[in-house]
């Protein structure tokens, strides 16, 4: 029997949720049904698969249980979710619901979400079907609930976003998220939305999360086209007089974008931001020093060509023409001076600046630019060595059986469903991976540690790059997570890869050159756009052209050095005065999606890195300060230790010079004393030299007599000074002679201690007993 149906469509960012609740007691069926049936199909017409660079017309449709939750593993298999990434046109989703014995109600939410992507105006249709057998989904019906047992609740992406409302008797935090190119606010950042909401409700605060949509396949029209949208829409939209603390999501090219907006909504909103206390700033694979550093040249070509429009131009730091009459008058990329003046300004008023990076699996976002360059690189390194050193520990076979596992299944895969393009794409990908040398970046990147490297073992090595290729692999068929990692939470693997706060003081001195590239001395300081005029709403081609350069300005090619160059200038900006908390998280592919989280489970890998973001942003805040207070009180502590024990290491230097000049002193006196014994036998190779003999500590069988020997020796050396028993021996018997003239042995210490000399008197018969006792 069909006990519901319903009809809709999806344009582009657009998704319908339905809550199924199910009473078997109101249903006339004895015994109760053990499952239900679900069908989700896709209405478009079968040809319009084809249409992908004007769609693509796919669906994504999760169902999960009322009692599943990501955080916690699942105990039986009435709570296991079920989705499908890519329903495409004229094809259909099936789903069991299964139900516990135990439950008298129970509740699905079922996600039909829009997969286009290019167009606006595109939609997408389908139709679900609820029934107790199989067959009857198919039965033609008008929509319709058909049965008291089924209750069913519609929210579209409107009521989802605009929910919950906030307490109007309290102060609100407002968080605003921000999405990245060729992507939209409100099927992609909808899973952030709801773990912020989700901590909001834990913690009693008043929070609200809400985004703008109107940016949707306007991506490529440039980062000051799309933040200055997104700041009108924040302070004329979503400003209300009860908010008093305001936060920024940005994913990808949402870093950049929100970033303009800051400093759009200062420039033209002062009191915004003197009314309302900025709090978080957390950018997700945002490209902040551009794409064309660790890109090949290729790509660069690409942006600067306009593959992906003014913001790939922006992405590409690519110097443009402030006025087409004039070619002469350049204007630095937008990258250069966006972390400057007002922007700069108020993100060192943010308590929290934090952003994650894919430390690997992202050709479109590479990690420098994503971790702003500056990192510990030795230290990556080090981890990186011990994550492998653990792996190879791990049982072959186990890891031949998976590797074998997951060869079948690609294989399979390529074989299926990907089609031409895919399958060319994927012919593009490096069959393995080659060791590289670091190059000059990562040593004058490599930030001051707490702990110096100075060990040998130390080297700097690179983390694995993904090419575009891959990338584009992964965007057009993502591989998704297995089973064991959406049910057991324990099976996941460990995701973040390096956490850690960097201060302005951790950044290396800067590498001073004296070199010049070429044209660099026709970029004046008046043939550049001003800071302030960037954000003017009068003329966003304003320039300075008090004195203009002579001559046409050729192209600028930047030469890999030079990139370098740039790379680290814009790196500084973002960190001068800032401190920044670095998380590099380790992803499968697609890891750039992966780290958002686009669809709930396909991207399911990104669930750690958005529950460290809520964990550490909106559920236990962290303190910058107190890692900071501490970082100083430790460097303190290690240079107070330092400085005793270089206080310590000097006063025994002194010491031990001391010593030695009393042994110097000393040693002259005994040779000018006993001329003849020191000039003889074992002694002469040493007459000039104050280095103790080795010889005087070996015993031989006549030393070792019970002190016969000892006492002939010393006997036949009086008498015949050509046979010394050693070094050590005259030494003692000079130290004797000494000691019966103690006035004159007095004066050697007193000279060496820098002591005025006093008189001594020393009875004969103290000096014949003391030369008995010696």
């Amino acid at each position: 029997m069909l006990l519901y149906r319903t009809r809709a469509a999806v344009k582009v960012g657009q998704l319908q949720r339905y809550v199924i609740t199910y009473t078997p007691s109101k249903d006339n069926v004895f015994p109760a049904p053990a499952v239900l049936f679900l069908r989700v199909r896709n209405t478009e017409r079968f040809p319009l698969r084809a249409a992908y660079l004007n769609g693509p017309f796919m669906l994504y449709v999760d169902v999960r249980p009322e009692a599943y939750d990501p955080d916690v593993s699942i105990a039986g298999e009435y709570d296991v979710p079920v989705y499908e990434p890519q329903v495409k046109a004229a094809q259909s989703f099936y789903a069991e619901l299964k139900m516990d014995p135990a439950r008298k109600v129970y509740t699905w939410t079922v996600d039909v979400v829009s997969q286009l992507i290019f167009s606006v105006t595109a939609t997408v249709g389908f139709e679900l079907s609820l029934a107790r057998e199989r067959d009857a989904l198919h039965v033609a019906a008008e929509d319709g609930v058909y049965s008291a047992a089924v209750e069913v609740t519609h929210k579209d992406t409107a009521a989802l976003w605009s929910s919950p409302r906030p307490r109007a008797d309290e102060p609100v935090h407002l968080v605003v998220v921000s999405h990245g190119l060729h992507s939209n606010t409100g099927a992609d950042m909808l899973y952030v939305k709801e773990r912020i909401d989700r901590a909001a409700e834990a913690t009693g605060e008043n929070v609200i999360v809400r985004g703008y949509f109107d940016n949707v396949c306007r991506t490529e029209r440039g980062v000051k086209y799309l933040g200055k949208r997104l700041a009108q829409h924040v302070a004329l939209t979503l400003r209300e007089p009860n908010v008093t603390k305001i936060s920024f999501v940005g994913h990808s090219l949402g870093g950049l974008v929100m970033t303009y907006a800051i400093a759009y909504i200062h420039a033209h909103y002062p009191d915004f931001f003197e009314q309302i206390e900025p709090v978080n700033f957390v950018a997700l694979a945002t490209p902040f020093l551009g794409l064309s550093n660790e890109n090949p040249l290729y790509v660069k070509f690409a942006l600067d060509f306009g593959f992906v429009g003014k913001t790939g131009q922006d992405l590409g730091l690519t110097w443009r023409p402030a006025s087409p009459f004039n070619p002469s008058i350049v204007s630095k990329p937008l990258l250069r001076i966006l972390p400057t003046g007002p922007a700069a300004e108020i993100l060192r008023r943010f308590k929290r600046r934090t952003v994650y990076a894919n430390a690997v699996n992202d050709g479109i976002v590479p990690l420098r630019t994503s971790a702003l360059l500056y990192l510990d690189w030795r230290g990556l390194s080090k981890t990186k060595k011990t994550r492998r050193e653990s792996e190879e520990k791990e049982d072959e076979e186990v890891v031949e059986v998976a590797n074998e596992n997951e060869a079948v299944a690609a294989l399979n895969q390529g074989a299926s469903l990907t089609g031409p393009i895919q399958y060319a794409i994927s012919l593009l990908r490096p069959a393995g991976v080659t060791k590289r040398r670091p190059s000059k970046i990562y040593n004058r990147s490599q930030t001051l540690s707490e702990q110096q490297h100075n060990s040998e073992d130390d080297e700097t090595t690179i983390l694995p790059r993904t090419s575009v290729f891959e990338s584009a692999t992964s965007l057009i068929n993502p591989p998704l997570p297995p089973e064991s990692f959406i049910e057991d939470v324990e099976a996941r693997p460990k995701t973040i890869f390096h956490d850690r706060i960097y201060f302005p003081e951790d950044l290396p001195p800067r590498h001073l050159r004296h070199t010049r590239s070429e044209g660099s001395s026709l970029l004046s300081a008046g043939s550049l756009l001003s800071t302030s005029s960037m954000f003017s709403s009068k003329s966003e081609a304003s320039v300075d052209t008090t004195s203009p350069p002579e001559g046409p300005r050729p192209d600028k090619v930047l030469t890999q050095l030079e990139k370098a160059q740039v790379e680290e200038k814009i790196a500084r900006s973002w960190h001068d005065g800032m401190a920044w908390r670095k998380v590099l998280v380790q992803l499968e592919p697609d890891a750039h999606n992966n780290i958002v989280v686009r669809r709930t489970f396909a991207n399911a890998y990104g669930w750690p890195v958005v529950q460290h973001l809520v964990e550490h942003h909106f559920l236990h805040p962290y303190d910058p300060e107190e890692e900071h207070a501490r970082r100083r009180k430790k460097r303190a502590e290690e240079q107070e230790t330092a400085e005793e024990r270089a206080r310590e290491d000097a006063a025994d230097a002194v010491e031990i010079e001391k010593d030695l000049k009393v042994l110097t002193l000393l040693d002259q006196d005994e040779r000018e004393r006993h001329p003849r014994r020191t000039d003889t036998g074992a002694s002469a190779a040493s007459k000039d030299s104050v280095v103790w003999d080795d010889g005087a500590f070996d015993v031989s069988e006549e030393e070792d007599d019970g002190g016969e020997g000892e006492a002939q020796a010393v006997e036949e050396g009086e008498k015949a000074g050509d046979n010394a028993i050693g070094y050590l021996q005259s030494f003692s018997s000079g130290v004797a002679s000494y000691l019966t003239d103690w006035p004159s042995v007095a004066r050697v210490y007193d000279s060496v201690l820098g002591v005025p000399s006093m008189p001594v008197t020393v009875e004969n018969g103290e000096k014949e007993g003391r030369q008995t006792t010696e």
